[in-house]
């Protein structure tokens, strides 16, 4: 398995003033799924002010959530303003165990990591009954269609994001569920996207075109065709040992 949290990585995000390239529909799409699914969970759990957040790879979102979290990222550059903040590895947290209520992981954070330690200190980190919300980029997306990563449990691929190519690894969804269960995590929901966009996108590779088939997601989410999604999000509570 690569190791690809590197400083070529670190530096790249150290350059970037918005991790969000607001010019490009596709990265956008994802942006919209990803903050509303994290909004809509969160909210619901109707959070005391002693809760705690962990928000890995945070990026300076806060989701428009109105809860104080602690944000951990590679670089202090998106956030340092925050009360807060620590720069670490998704693979080695500097936290207690128990310590959270809620952690979220979105936004292919997990794709740079060994998956088998993030999951794993994820769920460490997590008190019992604990919600995590995680993402991350399927191996079997049509996306991939032809490359050596396509349907790989754990393979590398290559993207682009802000104009430059991009490496890294994507999971397969049976490799990625085995390690929640093993670390004690239960899926309560999941939710898939970039489907028929992912086709369209290894069909025509521009992403302000291929991002418009991602309107039939909801339609398609919920059929074999969701197999082939880009991205696959989860709810999960940690249960007890």
């Amino acid at each position: 398995m690569k190791q690809l949290h590197n400083k070529n990585i670190t530096n790249f995000y150290k350059k970037l003033e918005d991790v969000w390239p607001r010019d490009d529909k596709w990265h956008m799409h994802t942006h919209d799924v990803i903050f509303g699914f994290v909004y809509e969970k969160v909210m619901g759990y109707h959070l005391s002010k002693n809760q705690l957040i962990l928000n890995v790879g945070s990026g300076g979102s806060t989701y428009d959530l109105p809860y104080e979290m602690y944000h951990l990222d590679i670089t202090d550059t998106q956030i340092k303003q925050f009360q807060h903040w620590v720069v670490g590895s998704l693979e080695k947290l500097p936290f207690e165990d128990n310590m959270f209520d809620v952690c979220i992981c979105v936004g292919t954070v997990i794709n740079y990591c060994n998956p088998k330690k993030a999951i794993k200190e994820l769920s460490r980190v997590l008190k019992p009954n604990g919600k995590l919300i995680l993402e991350f980029e399927n191996s079997h997306s049509m996306e991939f269609l032809f490359s050596e990563g396509f349907g790989k449990h754990v393979g590398t691929v290559t993207s682009k994001y802000f104009g430059q190519k991009h490496t890294y690894q994507v999971f397969s969804y049976k490799y990625i569920t085995y390690l929640l269960k093993k670390y004690h995590l239960e899926i309560k929901e999941e939710k898939r996207f970039h489907i028929l966009s992912s086709f369209l996108y290894r069909i025509i590779p521009v992403e302000n075109i291929a991002y418009k088939a991602s309107c039939f997601d909801k339609v398609l989410e919920h059929t074999k065709l969701s197999k082939f999604s880009s991205n696959i999000m989860f709810e999960l509570i940690k249960i007890k040992d």
